[in-house]
């Protein structure tokens, strides 16, 4: 048995491609609110975490997907993230400048006309032109030129860099292909003590989980370190993962740092570990 879970080449080839589209095809849906919201935010503040919250919906949409359709290779994730941020970028482009287009109906050009959709050309020409005379301006001065592309520049990193550290933030899940499905993650409900000295660590861990475990005293509330067993009732071989948790002393802006992710332990022992902490059950698409 191997010490720590091997992930699987992806075992079907066509659900990663029904992932990617839906993918894409969500991104185009909501990059038409998106876009209609920049449109007519008078808040260049305001716009700023408009943007970054159209990101994350990304990202999570993106994770989402991923996690129903078995895609097992992260790298596949991260390039339609990758691929998504880009496409959202674009289409809310094409959103405000059809909405500025006369005698054009907004929702039947972008959603059944497909004008501008695919015409990148005849968008990147619109938006030199924007970029040239300027469409907004703030206590009087009209952003174009230099200016105006540093603004755009900033926005097109914030879609783009949003999603893809959603995506890359999420620790791989193990798969049973034996069962055909996701492992269930149990976060054992205690506060464990933080890993200090990680090598010594993950050494005893190997050697004896149990008393490892139980050896642990107890942590602070913002500065802990938590264990996750990876079970599926069926399957001969289970996972732990361990990783230290840091918050500042009112909770917020949580930092974790992984310890040790999916050391493999027998059933006996992963079911001790859940029963005798009360392990709780993850939220699927949270891992």
């Amino acid at each position: 048995m191997n010490m720590y879970y091997k992930f699987p080449e992806q075992p079907n080839k066509t659900k990663p491609l029904i992932a990617i589209t839906l993918s894409v095809i969500f991104t185009f849906l909501i990059s038409f609110l998106y876009g209609i919201i920049i449109t007519f935010s008078p808040f260049v503040y305001i716009n700023f975490f408009i943007t970054v919250g159209f990101g994350i919906v990304i990202g999570y949409v993106i994770r989402i997907f991923m996690k129903i359709f078995t895609v097992i290779d992260k790298s596949i994730a991260l390039y339609t993230s990758v691929i998504c941020g880009i496409l959202g970028l674009y289409f809310s482009w094409v959103v405000y400048i059809l909405y500025f287009l006369p005698d054009i109906p907004l929702m039947k050009a972008y959603f059944s006309d497909f004008y501008l959709v695919f015409k990148p050309l005849s968008v990147f020409k619109v938006i030199r032109e924007i970029n040239r005379t300027g469409l907004w301006s703030v206590f009087g001065i009209t952003f174009k030129d230099w200016a105006l592309t540093f603004v755009w520049l900033i926005e097109a990193i914030i879609i783009i860099l949003v999603p893809y550290l959603l995506v890359k933030k999420q620790p791989q899940a193990p798969f049973s292909e034996k069962l055909n499905q996701w492992y269930k993650k149990y976060i054992l409900f205690e506060d464990f003590e933080s890993i200090t000295m990680k090598k010594e660590f993950c050494n005893l861990l190997t050697l004896n989980c149990i008393e490892t475990i139980e050896s642990l005293k107890k942590g602070l509330a913002y500065h802990h370190s938590k264990v996750s067993i990876f079970y599926l009732e069926n399957e001969d071989a289970q996972y732990i993962s361990v990783e230290n948790i840091h918050t500042n002393r009112d909770g917020k802006n949580e930092i974790s740092t992984s310890i040790i992710h999916l050391l493999t332990i027998n059933t006996p022992n992963a079911k001790y570990l859940i029963d005798k902490y009360n392990g709780k059950k993850a939220f699927v698409f949270d891992y």
